[in-house]
């Protein structure tokens, strides 16, 4: 049986998350078709993380979707022009936004759009037995010794939740 594929659109900082913990080829492998404002992989992914390129369907906007581009910077204060092409993708398509950014999730949320960010992704990677526990908090650590920003006290507890469920407690 086919497993039902879900298109999510990535914010840049979410593939740097999973990348810096050594989970982007795991992630990867979720049952997601994954989609890349091309703006924001030229601005922010192309130079550093080119081998992304392959992986990602990259969506140029229309006339339309660049009025929504403008409205969305113009509504919502707290986040740019560049920033603002993600949330236009996932509310114009109607697809799942991955993005840690706050003033985006804030803003996805209040147009409709569906969001979540770097620990659900883990979490998913977890719940598909992907990852063990131990994986994850390493992941984790690795992401917070090179400056990353999440919540990290809901990662430990996402870990130790994982932990007391997953036979040996691996």
């Amino acid at each position: 049986m086919r497993e039902f594929v879900r298109d999510v659109v990535c914010d840049a900082n979410v593939l740097i998350d999973l990348e810096t913990g050594g989970l982007l080829e795991i992630f990867f492998e979720l049952p997601f078709r994954f989609h890349v404002p091309a703006h924001l992989y030229r601005s922010d992914l192309e130079r550093r993380h080119p081998r992304l390129r392959r992986r990602l369907h990259l969506d140029a906007p229309d006339a339309d979707a660049m009025r929504d581009v403008f409205r969305l910077n113009r509504k919502y204060g707290g986040i740019d022009a560049s920033d603002s092409f993600a949330p236009e993708l996932a509310l114009r398509r109607e697809w799942l936004l991955l993005t840690g950014d706050r003033e985006l999730r804030a803003a996805a949320a209040c147009e409709g759009a569906p969001v979540h960010g770097t620990l659900w992704v883990v979490e998913r990677m977890l719940g598909r037995g992907r990852v063990l526990p131990r994986r994850a908090r390493e992941a984790f650590d690795s992401m917070k010794a090179a400056g990353r920003r999440l919540p990290w006290d809901r990662a430990r507890a996402l870990c130790r939740r994982r932990r007391r469920r997953t036979p040996g407690g691996v």
